[in-house]
This record gives structure tokens, C-alpha cells and sequence, in this order.
């Protein structure tokens, strides 16, 4: 670890040489749970050591901003060190860019309020509870955030198109066949309306299949995933002072797969319909709220045909900004409609999460305790509540 650290340094220094704008910033973050526990029967009552994290970021673009490129290092107490974002660019004119590389925060994500927006902080992440729930990408775009390459299009004033193929392989230096790469195709149309706010329409492309993968610890059981191509729309309103509203769709194609001896089997993945928003009231009180449904699913196989339980979360987060610390009172609930099967039940889950923050100078800290439950039972039908208390603390240069 230390090693790559001063080898990330060296190329840090050694651009500064060669590029006229670099800068070099980097984190620490602490993060322990003080205490924690379950009502479940017999479980122990814990404490430990959760979250180390250290990253080192540099950025560096020519004097004619033609040309630059960001590298992050980011590792944690075991020695590892991966580089979540590491890509260069190249801006000829400022109607087109290329970039090649990966930037694992995702580039022309359309999930503002919702995604990384509703916590924005690494910390708050950790100590907010569902910081990546349901609500967060169920029906909003993330963006593109793999091994590839992008190109970003601006012919006209407001309208950006937005291209992203991914350049990955099974193992370094493998290459995978050339149809299942450019099948992941993103195609993205973003226009922004002067005034009023942000229409987005993307597609994701995929090998569109269904695969079916035996358990090592249980051959009679399978794992199933589905590839299949997906298509979102989105509206983002700016045009209301103070307020930012996020609203979209996702639709799924279905995928139809043949399998030997038992024929056709069709996926169609829930429909993803949902909103975020964020409205300061003042420069003290603020709230925060995002929903999410997915509906509409089914699995067709043999003339059968069964249907996805609707499913629907809720998060809602007032917050308070009293100069010496912030409060944030996160809650969200989360339901999932019976499935057709007998005797099976509707599941509720819900969690109650305040939590405080003190920034002094480039340090917070942060502070927050957790009551939750999944909606999961013992066996004799009583639900199973968990809580902690986790602390955390970030030092940013």
C-alpha cells in the first residue's frame, strides 16, 4: 500500500511537469459502530471497527484545456488499493469530448436527489441508513461508470448526445467477442430548457439473455440473472427557486431464452417509476424525499405465467442546520406486496435514523443512531428489530 502511495505521488509530481493545472487533494475516513444489536433470539450485542478508507485524487489539464485526466487511489487497512476513477480526456472543441478510462462516480448519471445528492458525503453514506436502498436507482439512471470509452456531442445549444461503450474483459488482457461488448451500448439524449430544467432520454443496451447458474453449496438450487435492454426517461425541474424535483421511468425489454428440453422462458422486469426532491426552506431548515415502484413484472414459462409482488419506498429526510452541527432525521419505509403463493404475506420495512454532523476546517465528524427492521420474523412470528450507534470521522486536504 504505502508503495503505490508513493507511486501515485511520483506520477502526481512528474505530470505537474508536464501539464500547467494540477491539483492534488485526498481523504481519511474512520468509521466504527459503538455499539449494536437485534431483537432476535440469542444474538449478541457487538461492536467494532467498520470503515477505513483513504483516497488521494490528482487532476491535471494542458494550459489550452484541450487535454487532461484524473486518477484517484483509494485504499483501506488490509494493503489494497484500487483506482475507482482513473481516465484521461480530450476536448478538440468544446462541442465534442472523448474519454478513456473508467470513473467509477459514473458519468451522464441522471439521478440527482436521489442517488449520490440525498446524503452527498461519504460519512453521511456510512452513517446514514440506506444510503444506496431501493429508492435510489430503481427507475433513475446512475450513468456510465465501467472500463470504456465515452463521446459527448453538443451540436446545438442545450442538447447534449451522450455515447459509452464499455471496453471490459473476463480477465486482463482477454478479449471478450466484439458483439457482447458494443451489445452494452449507452445512448443518451439530454436537452436543457433554459429556465424550466432538464429533459433526459437513455438506452442501455445488453446480450439480452437469461442465465441460469447451479449454487456450489446447493446444485438443486440456481442463481438467475437477466441482461436485458432498458430505456429511461427523466424530467429534472429547476424553474421553482430553492426546489430541484427528479422524475422518471424505466422500462425494461422483456427477454425470451430457450431452454433444452423445457422450452421458452420470458422475463419482463418490473417497470421503475418514481421522484426525488429537495426544497430549502430557509438557510436552516430544509427537507429532503425520494420514492420509488417497481410494478408490472412477470416470468412466463411453459404457458405459466407468475407475477413480481409490487414493491414501493419511501425515504424522507428533514434536516436542521444550527451553525455549531446539522441534524438530519433520515426515515424511510419500504413494502412488498404478498406474492401469489399460498400463504405467502406482504413484507414491511422501515428504519429510523437521526444522525449529527460537525464540520471545523476540513474535519467532520459525524454521529447517528440506527432502528431498523426488514420486515424479517423469528420463528415464533415476532419481528426482528436491529440498532446501532456508529460514529465516523472525515479529514479532508
Amino acid at each position: 500500500m504505502k508503495k503505490f502511495f508513493i507511486a501515485f505521488l511520483a506520477f502526481a509530481l512528474a505530470a505537474g511537469n508536464l501539464f500547467a493545472e494540477v491539483t492534488i487533494s485526498g481523504s481519511v475516513l474512520e468509521g466504527v459502530q459503538v455499539i449494536g444489536g437485534s431483537t432476535q433470539e440469542d444474538s449478541d450485542i457487538t461492536a467494532g471497527h467498520s470503515l477505513t478508507q483513504g483516497r488521494l485524487w490528482a487532476t491535471f489539464s494542458n494550459d489550452e484545456g484541450t487535454f487532461g485526466g484524473l486518477a484517484r487511489v483509494q485504499g483501506g487497512p488490509d494493503g489494497a488499493a484500487f483506482n475507482a476513477r482513473l481516465f484521461g480526456w480530450w476536448q478538440p472543441i468544446s462541442q465534442l469530448r472523448l474519454t478513456l478510462g473508467q470513473d467509477g462516480n459514473g458519468q451522464f448519471g441522471v439521478n440527482y436527489v436521489v442517488g449520490w445528492g440525498f446524503h452527498a458525503n461519504d460519512a453521511e453514506d456510512y452513517v446514514a441508513y440506506n444510503g444506496y436502498g431501493f429508492t435510489r436507482n430503481a427507475w433513475a439512471y446512475a450513468g456510465f461508470d465501467v472500463l470504456g470509452a465515452t463521446l459527448s456531442i453538443k451540436p446545438i445549444d442545450g442538447l447534449a448526445i451522450n455515447l459509452a461503450i464499455p471496453y471490459t474483459a473476463p480477465t486482463a488482457g482477454v478479449y471478450a467477442e466484439a458483439a457482447r461488448q458494443y451489445n452494452h451500448i449507452h445512448a443518451q439524449a439530454v436537452y436543457a430548457i433554459s429556465g424550466i430544467g432538464e429533459i433526459a432520454v437513455t438506452f442501455t443496451g445488453s446480450n439480452n439473455e437469461i442465465t441460469v447458474t447451479p449454487k456450489k453449496d446447493d446444485p438443486t438450487d440456481f442463481d438467475v440473472s437477466i441482461s436485458a435492454n432498458a430505456i429511461y426517461g427523466q424530467f429534472f425541474l429547476t424553474a421553482v427557486e430553492n426546489l430541484s424535483l427528479n422524475i422518471g421511468l424505466k422500462y425494461t425489454l422483456p427477454v425470451t431464452t430457450e431452454f433444452p428440453g423445457i422450452g421458452d422462458a420470458t422475463y419482463n422486469t418490473p417497470i421503475g417509476a418514481g421522484f426525488g426532491v429537495a426544497y430549502a426552506v430557509s438557510d436552516t431548515f430544509g427537507v429532503k424525499a425520494r420514492l420509488a415502484a417497481t410494478f408490472a413484472g412477470s416470468k412466463e414459462q411453459s404457458g405459466t405465467t407468475i407475477d413480481d409482488p409490487f414493491h414501493l419506498g419511501f425515504d424522507l429526510m428533514p434536516y436542521f442546520d444550527l451553525s455549531i452541527l446539522k441534524i438530519f432525521v433520515n426515515l424511510g419505509l419500504e413494502y412488498t406486496a404478498a406474492e401469489d403463493a399460498p400463504g405467502a404475506e406482504a413484507i414491511f420495512g422501515w428504519y429510523l435514523n437521526p444522525y449529527i454532523t460537525k464540520t471545523v476546517g476540513g474535519g467532520t465528524f459525524y454521529a447517528g443512531f440506527q432502528l431498523s427492521s426488514d420486515g424479517t420474523k423469528t420463528a415464533g412470528d415476532d419481528l426482528i428489530i436491529k440498532w446501532s450507534i456508529p460514529v465516523g470521522l472525515q479529514v479532508a486536504f
